[in-house]
């Protein structure tokens, strides 16, 4: 029994670990207020192509600063689902209010619930302004490129 309490709470302190969440910074410029009578408070975001290769790039430097520890960008799961054809899957506007209030998102949303519930782990606020959360949401469109061939696929309601 003594074994299992120790494996238990040494498994919580891990998963905790493993998102690599920095605490919150005060700065009011990498905060969004979240409108909490709406799942999100992101209603449109323009994914019209070309690529933004400068956002990619910011995405990706964010994806591994704070994401790659619960996340991978084939579709293995870790902590969290893989995210290798998640714009095929969710609209942008989801994703970015996924990023942006995961809280609000998990309480209203059935899908973001449901992915709560398979995962069993809550993903932590990252802290992230819209458009750094914009920014890895073009890496996430990339990488769908890359990774399964196509992109933005998703239905437009989730």
């Amino acid at each position: 029994m003594k074994n299992l309490v120790y494996y238990i709470t040494l498994t919580g302190i891990s998963f905790l670990l493993a998102c690599n969440v920095p605490p919150p910074e005060n700065n009011q410029d990498d905060q969004i207020e979240s409108d909490t009578t709406t799942k999100g408070n992101v209603t449109y975001i323009d994914t019209s192509d070309p690529l933004d290769v400068a956002l990619i790039t910011e995405g990706k430097i964010i994806f591994e600063k704070r994401c790659d520890n619960c996340h991978r960008s084939d579709s293995i799961k870790l902590v969290g689902p893989g995210w290798a054809g998640i714009t095929n899957r969710r609209s942008p506007e989801w994703i970015m209010n996924m990023i942006l209030n995961v809280g609000i998102m998990v309480e209203h949303d059935s899908v973001a619930h449901k992915l709560l519930e398979e995962n069993e782990v809550k993903m932590p606020d990252q802290h992230l302004a819209v458009d750094k959360a914009r920014a890895v949401l073009e890496f996430m469109r990339a990488n769908d490129l890359k990774t399964v061939g196509s992109k933005d696929e998703a239905d437009t309601k989730n």
